[in-house]
């Protein structure tokens, strides 16, 4: 069985090249959320296996944020972040 994984980008374009090169790959991409406050939902819903998070998100949360919410409850979930910032 693949690995579900949910992408949490808030760049449209990117998310999308993200999810393509991912099933490509052979994942399969359960949801793209755009900001930390949908990947929370999601997260709750889906239980992907990986949450591929970009680290600077628009909305309240940032992927750091995020990911320490998603880790403090979901600790079976692996996070990977992700950012274009050097």
């Amino acid at each position: 069985m693949a690995k579900r994984i949910l992408v949490v980008e808030d760049e449209g374009i990117t998310a999308l090249h993200l999810q393509s090169a991912l099933e490509d790959a052979g994942y399969e991409v359960t949801f793209t959320a755009m900001s930390g406050e949908e990947a929370l939902e999601y997260v709750e819903e889906i239980l992907p296996d990986v949450v591929l998070l970009d680290i600077k998100l628009a909305g309240e949360l940032d992927g750091i944020q995020t990911g320490r919410i998603i880790c403090k409850n979901y600790a079976q979930i692996a996070l990977i972040y992700i950012t274009s910032y050097s």
